[in-house]
This record gives structure tokens, C-alpha cells and sequence, in this order.
């Protein structure tokens, strides 16, 4: 299933560069923030032990894409 995934993303990517290369003009925004953290540990007060994993993650990606325009086949 992943491979099918990543086929298609390519397959994508090639479609959307065959049609910047076709127009005559292309407007391009595209936003991309991934972060993330994790933490673990351990605790203790002498007589309990306690041990805790966690994390967080935020992703954001925006691409907005204009093409106008049609560059003439020769």
C-alpha cells in the first residue's frame, strides 16, 4: 500500500511539472512547517517509580498552484 502511495505522489509531481512547463505563466505558493518533539522519563520520590513517554507533532502544508495560459505546440 505504501508503494502504491509513493507511486502515486510521484506520478502527481510529474503531471503537475509537465503542466508548469506548458504554461505561459504560473503562480506558486507553497507552505511547509513540520515540527515536532517527544520526551520520556523516569521518576522517582524514593518509595514510587513512575515512567511516561509523550510528544507532540503540527504539520502544515498549503500549495496552491495558478497556471493561465497555454504555451502553442510547435
Amino acid at each position: 500500500m505504501q508503494m502504491a502511495e509513493r507511486q502515486a505522489k510521484v506520478a502527481q509531481e510529474l503531471a503537475l511539472a509537465r503542466r508548469i512547463e506548458s504554461a505561459l505563466n504560473v503562480e506558486m505558493e507553497e507552505f511547509y512547517d513540520i515540527s515536532g518533539s517527544g520526551h520520556a522519563g523516569l521518576n522517582t520520590d524514593g518509595c514510587t517509580l513512575s515512567a511516561g513517554i509523550g510528544g507532540k507533532g503540527h504539520k502544515v502544508t498549503k500549495r496552491i498552484f495558478r497556471f493561465k495560459g497555454t504555451i502553442p505546440s510547435s
